[in-house]
């Protein structure tokens, strides 16, 4: 979906219901931002604009730099290998714009799931611009998985089995922290309807 990831990162954080709530915001920016969150109010209507996109960027940036003069902010956007070129450029823009407010814009993306056009390649490819971290997370090593099984797994489970499980795991996921959470609840699931 257009702006998907924006949608998601703003209603999960409050901001929709801060906007709703808080301290008034102008019309036009009410009535941009409406475009995206209809509880805001009649979105801005007329002829289609060249710089449509423009204003109701300007629209988010106004709403988060009013946030963030009264306390810091993170937002974070997951799975930007799926979003779209405008949700990608309202990131460009946003880093620009807010850079001197107390703003963390944080992304995750699998870099291996990017098409060679996809517009985050060039933004990822950026060395230049001290703003911009880029932190690389690779998988659990073989004694983190067990780690992790150990605290994830049911209270009581024996030393060793988990153990056992834990490189089993290890094998099977690539130390991929979900992959590895998702099948030990699935064999504790199976486990208990089984037994």
């Amino acid at each position: 979906l257009p702006f998907g990831p924006w949608v998601d990162a703003m209603r999960g954080a409050g901001l929709v219901a801060w906007a709703q709530e808080g301290p008034a915001l102008a019309p036009g920016v009410r009535s941009e931002l409406a475009r995206l969150f209809p509880e805001l109010g009649t979105p801005t209507t007329g002829p289609a604009r060249a710089d449509e996109h423009v204003r109701l960027f300007e629209a988010v940036a106004a709403l988060l730099g009013t946030i963030a003069e009264r306390t810091p902010l993170l937002i974070v956007l997951e799975d930007l290998h799926w979003a779209d070129d405008l949700s990608v450029r309202l990131l460009a823009f946003l880093r620009r714009r807010l850079a001197d407010r107390p703003v963390l814009l944080l992304g995750t993306v699998r870099e291996t799931d990017l098409e060679a056009g996809h517009p985050l390649v060039r933004m990822i490819g950026i060395e230049s611009d001290e703003r911009l971290v880029k932190i690389a997370l690779g998988g659990l090593t073989e004694p983190e998985t067990t780690a992790l099984v150990q605290t994830a797994a049911r209270v009581g489970t024996a030393s060793a089995a988990v153990g056992r499980l834990g490189g089993r795991l290890w094998r099977a996921s690539d130390g991929n922290p979900l992959q590895i959470l998702e099948t030990l609840h699935t064999l504790e699931d199976h486990d208990l309807a089984g037994g």
